[in-house]
């Protein structure tokens, strides 16, 4: 049986599309800090980035899925490069613009993809980051996630060529999340505490919300 949503949150769904998986959407995303501390600095310095207006005319000249394809490439090539190095501290999250000048995370990849499609017109609905659970590694993980020719696909660091979400089992879905809300998958692996912890004790989001928003999620009765 779903337990009541919390107070002014979500409302549940049908939706299936994003790792076939049934969602609940929650329009606050003022519990999670990281994410609109990012999106507010990245608010702040409106102006193109001089690598989106060297690729604008080549980019929009290509079918949209070849466009999305080299936007991915582009930002793939990217060092990997972890935030206690780049900044001295275990989660910071990056703008496009600290991304470039030097690598980031994954959530820092899927940060800097989500901008990049932003400006060349993919609408805020079509688009996601999903932090998820790595089952190969056993860590969490951070994705983007595209709705596009009717299907979803995955924009991925780990992975070089984008694919369609359901075509992995490698991660189980955490939440998702734009400038629109955040989502939670109606999941029967795992309780609440796991889906948003992970496992062995570490935090599963990246973009992790204080712990008060924890309080009311949907969850499975066992």
């Amino acid at each position: 049986t779903l337990r009541t949503c919390p107070p002014g949150g979500g409302s549940a769904g049908g939706e299936k599309w994003r790792f076939n998986v049934p969602e609940i959407h929650y329009t606050d995303i003022t519990p999670f800090y990281k994410w609109t501390g990012v999106l507010a600095r990245m608010d702040a310095r409106p102006k193109p980035l001089q690598i989106w207006l060297d690729n604008r005319k080549t980019l929009e000249g290509l079918p949209p899925r070849e466009m999305v394809q080299k936007v991915d490439d582009i930002i793939n090539n990217y060092d990997y490069v972890a935030d206690l190095t780049n900044w001295g501290v275990s989660n910071y999250g990056e703008t496009p613009a600290e991304f470039f000048a030097h690598g980031g995370s994954c959530k820092d990849f899927a940060i800097a993809k989500y901008a990049w499609l932003r400006y060349l017109g993919v609408p805020e609905e079509r688009l996601r980051i999903a932090v998820v659970y790595d089952r190969i590694k056993d860590l969490p993980h951070a994705v983007v996630i595209l709705y596009i020719n009717n299907k979803s696909v995955i924009l991925d660091s780990q992975v070089r060529q984008i694919r369609d979400s359901t075509a992995t089992s490698r991660y189980r879905m955490l939440y998702s999340i734009n400038r629109l809300g955040w989502w939670s998958p109606l999941t029967t692996e795992g309780d609440r505490v796991s889906m948003l912890m992970g496992t062995k004790g570490r935090p599963a989001a990246i973009l992790f919300p204080k712990k008060s928003a924890l309080q009311g999620l949907p969850c499975r009765d066992a």
